[in-house]
């Protein structure tokens, strides 16, 4: 099953759950038991590289003036990849979105893929049980290069200084990847 390009994960979620595919293993949060029970899907099993995490600190958030924001680019089992954040949001304008990128797709040779486990996380610096996580696994591709989250929480919760989200006007994104071997 493949869904449009264009939906989130945090979309995909519904329209998976709906159709009860085997995607629902991969719903949890990137811990060793839902990478080990997300390994064996159907008659197929993935074997996966070591976790890996990445944390970007964004300086100055709030007077970030553009639509869409990378991360430096960081390399994973061959692959490079990168975060991509819309500061005041992508499609829904009153909420957060953030993705995980493959930054040298264009590079790859034509019907590369690689499935993807990830959680991206907005880091509460002030209590960290109220940090916002989305997870997921996608199988990134020639065609899908871009995968996340259209809404990871609302702007004016992310904006107000007490909430924790914004520090000194620094956000701390950290992301979680587990990719498949090749």
């Amino acid at each position: 099953m493949r869904l449009s390009s264009g939906l989130g994960f945090c979309h995909s979620f519904m329209i998976q759950e709906r159709l009860q595919t085997h995607f629902i293993l991969c719903l949890s949060q990137l811990d060793s038991a839902s990478i080990k029970a997300a390994s064996a899907i159907g008659n197929q099993t993935y074997e996966y590289a070591p976790a890996f995490r990445y944390t970007w600190m964004i300086d100055n958030f709030s007077s970030l003036n553009v639509k869409r924001h990378y991360s430096d680019v960081f390399t994973i089992e061959g692959l490079k990849w990168r975060l991509r954040i819309f500061p005041k949001g992508n499609r829904f304008l009153d909420q957060l979105a953030l993705f995980l990128d493959a930054a040298d797709a264009a590079t790859l040779s034509n019907g590369w893929s690689r499935r993807v486990k990830f959680s991206l996380t907005v880091i509460n610096q002030m209590n960290s049980t109220l940090s916002k996580r989305r997870g997921t696994c996608y199988e990134f591709n020639s065609r899908v290069t871009v995968w996340g989250c259209l809404s990871v929480m609302p702007l004016k919760e992310l904006y107000d200084p007490s909430n924790g989200y914004l520090v000194n006007d620094t956000l701390i994104v950290e992301a979680n990847v587990v990719i498949q071997k090749v």
